[in-house]
């Protein structure tokens, strides 16, 4: 893929995602993936109480979609044990 993303680009797609997260707004209980295409934002959203099954949500969607995975980038909320 050619795609390229810089800082501008991932800090705007961590703060889209949390504009399209309907069930984390109203329970705070929910993980969310989403697809960020470069001058489209977050074309695409799923939620889930796991964070692999919105993931697995968003992969299916993409898939029936018939978006192509390499025209953008997964944004996913989580925790991250460093």
């Amino acid at each position: 893929s050619s795609l390229t993303l810089d800082a501008d680009d991932i800090a705007r797609s961590v703060k889209l995602l949390s504009k399209v997260q309907p069930l984390h707004t109203e329970t705070g209980a929910v993980h969310a993936a989403g697809f960020y295409m470069p001058g489209k934002g977050i074309v695409m959203a799923r939620e889930d109480v796991g964070r692999h099954n919105a993931l697995d949500k968003l992969a299916g969607a993409l898939a029936r979609a018939g978006i192509d995975g390499a025209s953008g980038a997964v944004v996913v909320t989580s925790r991250v044990s460093v």
